[in-house]
């Protein structure tokens, strides 16, 4: 499971249930429990709930795919385990 802090992170949206969020990409500016906030290119705000997704992270040398159901929690739920 992905423990890290997604805050300042570039974002991908892979896959989604939601068609209308496929292709999504932006820098995450909150995360809550169930959703991230991120900022596009164009400077909009948009929710995406982590139980829908499929995101695609920044990771040297490869990018990280993670299923955002894995994501569901705070960043300190996660650590903790």
């Amino acid at each position: 499971m992905f423990g890290g802090m997604l805050i300042g992170t570039e974002i991908l949206v892979l896959a989604s249930k939601d068609k209308t969020m496929n292709g999504i990409k932006g820098l995450v500016l909150d995360e809550t429990k169930n959703m991230l906030v991120i900022l596009t290119p164009e400077e909009r705000q948009v929710m995406i709930p982590k139980s829908i997704v499929t995101l695609s992270v920044p990771s040297k040398p490869n990018n990280l795919t993670i299923d955002g159901s894995k994501l569901i929690g705070t960043p300190a739920e996660r650590i903790k385990g």
